[in-house]
């Protein structure tokens, strides 16, 4: 875009536009006076900009022009509740005319405030016209013509993704409103058109985003993958992603059409640093949990779920497992399943869902040792394994028939069903490791047995205490299929009850005895320090918070009466 100076770009002023002299300049909304006034608009911008032969950088009259045009659709308050307004708009083909220009090779090398300009004229446009309109019955007569383009105009636009240069606010010549004050980000242009674009397909098909075919997803992906630059602040870079997330649900929902979308955004020659930047974007999100669950669960949820699912893509393997991504992930829920949040609506979603990325990447050991005789498509570690599967053991040890069904990814199943169904899958993959004689077996094996002496003793004691608690209950057999498979994962990997047991009682006192803390499994470094019971004396535990719950939860209060009694 051309650093050439400007005229002052009224259409980027947000007081000016809101002002009482701004508005006085346009005669009252919904008058024939109002829609020949912006008629007349677009009129001398079409003259004025066919007249140009595409000479725009030294046209001041064009550059007003299109700020003019800009500003008088912004006062037009919703064109779509104005039926004559938008006939004439219609008849102007002024819809046409902003596509073509968009579509022009060299449309990103003009002038910011033109670019800006026309940008925001064919946000009006789609915004009021494509968004409201698909709410109501009327078909306007806008929504055809515009779907009609828009893949074009994405795929134009994608094709010189290049010339998407990051600008400034005081570059877009923008002043917010003191309603917005000095924090407020006010996004780029071109990212504001691919929301207004997303939500139209969407409205219109129902969807939650625009399909891979309108090409809106590709630009969406790129935009924020390419600001990762030291020169960019970071809330600029964060708020172009939370956009740009928005736009990829549907494209990302089928396998066939996500692996696409990396092949083109990730994997693309020019693009070939893009997966590095995803996955350290992804890693900081997973790091942020917990604490993005607490505030806007439904939306960080949504991101997680267009994070993982780009993960899955069997492209990015190999630089999943190079950037860590497994063990990141269930470090994060572990986070989220031993905090405050709610069981059902948070911990339960955020575990079958990053559960979707672990079952990608168990299948595809399981189908190399199936295929070669040599090596293994080894994409995680073992422990890791054992320590995401045990989460949810213990989740459902606490909450156990509490939980109700799932909201996401498999709705209607209860929890207990994909946990069962993962273990069934680590312990066909136990018995898989064990007939296949290639490198890299053992030595994942013996990982998978690492964690399990972690994690294996504790998970079952627990389950089996609420099995106990249930005996005289009909919802008995809800978690049997669990702690049938959970007792087979020990005896896979070699763990006997009876060792591990006593093993464990062994330790006891270097652990926090409540069974759900991270504490519990192995001893916490010597920051932490672990204080006895003052009734048994028997039982050790790292905070009050875990001895509380050890208390209500965990047995310890009929526990702690019996050893007092015996002493």
């Amino acid at each position: 875009m051309s650093d050439t100076t400007q005229p002052v770009r009224k259409g980027a002023n947000m007081p000016l536009l809101t002002s009482k002299e701004e508005s006085r300049q346009f005669p009252p909304v919904g008058t024939q006076a109002r829609r020949q006034f912006i008629v007349a608009a677009v009129e001398d911008f079409s003259r004025l900009y066919r007249a140009s032969g595409g000479d725009v950088e030294k046209n001041e009259l064009l550059l007003r022009s299109a700020d003019h045009l800009n500003c008088s659709l912004f006062h037009a308050a919703l064109i779509c509740k104005d039926p004559e307004l938008e006939r004439l708009l219609f008849d102007t083909r002024i819809h046409d005319l902003y596509q073509d220009i968009v579509m022009d090779d060299d449309f990103f090398r003009q002038p910011l405030s033109f670019v800006d300009s026309v940008i925001g004229g064919l946000i009006r446009l789609v915004g009021d016209l494509g968004i409201a309109g698909a709410q109501h019955s009327r078909l306007h007569p806008f929504v055809a013509p515009l779907l009609r383009r828009a893949p074009a105009l994405w795929e134009s636009i994608w094709n010189r993704r290049q010339q998407l240069v990051y600008a400034t606010q005081e570059e877009h010549q923008i002043v917010l409103s003191p309603s917005e004050g000095p924090a407020h980000l006010a996004g780029e242009p071109i990212l504001q058109l691919l929301c207004v674009y997303n939500h139209f397909h969407g409205a219109r098909a129902g969807s939650r985003s625009a399909p891979l075919s309108s090409y809106v997803p590709h630009v969406a992906l790129y935009y924020p993958l390419s600001l990762a630059t030291p020169e960019i602040p970071y809330e600029i870079q964060d708020h172009a992603w939370r956009e740009a997330l928005t736009c990829l649900p549907e494209a990302v929902r089928d396998d066939s059409a996500r692996d696409a979308l990396v092949r083109s955004v990730l994997m693309d020659n020019i693009t070939a640093s893009f997966a590095d930047v995803f996955f350290g974007r992804f890693a900081e999100k997973l790091q942020s949990l917990p604490d993005d669950c607490g505030t806007n669960f439904e939306r960080a949820f949504l991101a997680l779920q267009t994070y993982r699912s780009l993960a899955t893509c069997p492209l990015l393997h190999g630089a999943l497992l190079a950037h860590e991504i497994h063990q990141t992930m269930v470090h994060a829920v572990s986070r989220v399943l031993r905090s405050n949040l709610d069981a059902q609506t948070v911990k339960t979603m955020v575990w079958a869902d990053c559960g979707l990325l672990t079952g990608s990447l168990l299948q595809a050991l399981i189908d190399s040792t199936e295929r070669s005789r040599s090596s293994l498509d080894v994409y995680l570690r073992g422990e890791y394994v054992i320590s995401e599967v045990a989460r949810a053991v213990d989740l459902l040890s606490q909450e156990g028939v509490k939980l109700g069904p799932l909201k996401a990814n498999i709705p209607g199943t209860r929890f207990e069903n994909p946990v069962e169904q993962r273990l069934l899958d680590i312990n066909r993959l136990i018995e898989a490791l064990k007939r296949h004689k290639g490198r890299g077996s053992k030595p994942f094996l013996k990982s998978m047995k690492d964690g399990a002496m972690a994690e294996w003793w504790p998970s079952m004691q627990a389950l089996q205490t609420v099995q106990y608690r249930l005996s005289n209950s009909p919802q008995r057999h809800m978690l049997s299929g669990v702690l049938r498979q959970w007792e087979n994962l020990g005896k896979g990997l070699g763990l006997g009850e009876e060792e591990e047991r006593k093993r464990f009682r062994r330790e006891a006192a270097h652990r926090c005895s409540w069974y759900a803390c991270e504490h519990h499994r192995s001893a916490p470094d010597a920051s932490v320090v672990l204080k006895k019971c003052s009734g048994c004396g028997d039982s050790h535990y790292c905070s009050r918070e875990c001895q509380r719950s050890d208390w209500n939860k965990g047995g310890h209060k009929s526990q702690c009466r019996r050893l007092k009694d015996i002493t």
